[in-house]
């Protein structure tokens, strides 16, 4: 009986050494699944990443064009009230001379009046005297 034990014993050996090495042979591939899943979760996580830095640097600039869109809407609109502006200023410049020679006229016309000749004829139709009449 020592014998067959001994093959038995030798055999479950056996056999317990094979399903400890599929067991080791199986953690080892356990590890490697796992190691490369970690691996992908970085490279997702790391591609995420950089999606969203693209996402914000897309943010940042449509953010700068936009306020450089409204300066520019600004300034067009800055312009045009300018160019309206400009055209009243121009219109009170005219009226403002026009008033100006047309007070001129008049104080010529006031000064004409006031030194008008007055003269004076006899019965005859001559002259008897011209006299410069100035009012004040």
């Amino acid at each position: 009986m020592g014998d067959a034990q001994k093959r038995d014993k030798m055999a479950v050996d056996a056999q317990l050494e094979q399903m400890r090495q599929q067991l080791e042979a199986g953690k080892v591939q356990f590890q490697a699944a796992a190691d490369a899943m970690k691996q992908q979760k970085d490279h997702q996580a790391d591609a995420a990443q950089a999606v969203l830095e693209m996402a914000n640097e897309q943010r940042r600039i449509l953010t700068e064009k936009l306020g450089e869109l409204r300066l520019k809407a600004d300034e067009k609109v800055a312009d045009q009230e300018n160019t309206v502006l400009q055209g009243k200023i121009d219109a009170l410049l005219q009226a403002s001379q026009q008033q100006h020679d047309l007070q001129i006229k008049v104080l010529e016309i006031a000064q004409a009046e006031r030194e008008q000749e007055v003269t004076q004829r006899d019965e005859k139709g001559k002259v008897k005297k011209t006299v410069s009449r100035i009012k004040k």
